[in-house]
């Protein structure tokens, strides 16, 4: 998923928004794009994604509101 897929499921899943915007500069530890191919994982072994990204980030957002307290404190 592009970042901006994800944004936009993320605003679905939280009711929260925000507009994301393009930065001129490309900071070192950016990545300009990012591909996985698990074809040998799945030639090698029987796993296989169970969830879809909907389904991720739905249970990452309940996990962090069941846990927001542990997560503020973490936070700089």
């Amino acid at each position: 998923m592009s970042l901006l897929e994800t944004t936009e499921l993320c605003t679905e899943i939280t009711g929260n928004s925000i507009v994301p915007q393009r930065r001129p500069d490309t900071r070192p530890g950016d990545v300009p794009l990012y591909l996985s191919d698990c074809a040998r994982l799945f030639a090698l072994t029987d796993w296989r994604p169970r969830h879809g990204p909907r389904q991720i980030l739905t249970d990452t957002h309940e996990w962090i509101r069941s846990h927001e307290t542990e997560v503020l404190g973490a936070l700089p």
